[in-house]
């Protein structure tokens, strides 16, 4: 999103091809939130970290929505160049999210090989 907003700033590209893809990174992202949410056989121990990334993710899509909004809004940019913020906030959310999995899944191996050598 970054990178897209980046070219349009720069008038690298058309608006019709910025909005293009703007909202085609919006399908992509609702096409990944229903992956996340239908994912089946979470382990237990990482059941809650699933649930919040799941939340995360949802809320992708609707800030994209947002910039799209403000790309089509007759102001000076402000309100797409807020709302490419705050789907930035939202992208780094998600990371987290997917880095406390992580940490949650290595935790689970660390133990499992722990209590294999006992």
């Amino acid at each position: 999103m970054v990178r897209i907003n980046s070219s349009w700033e720069s008038r690298e590209i058309q608006f019709a091809d910025v909005r293009t893809q703007f909202l085609e990174v919006q399908a992509d992202l609702d096409g990944w939130e229903t992956d996340v949410a239908e994912l089946t056989g979470v382990p237990a121990e990482l059941a809650e970290g699933h649930v919040n990334l799941v939340i995360e993710v949802g809320d992708l899509s609707p800030k994209v929505g947002d910039i799209v909004l403000g790309l089509d809004a007759p102001d000076d940019g402000t309100l797409r160049r807020a709302a490419v913020a705050e789907f930035q906030v939202e992208a780094d959310e998600v990371l987290a999210a997917i880095e406390s999995i992580r940490e949650a899944a290595t935790g689970i191996g660390a133990t499992t090989t722990t209590s294999a050598g006992a």
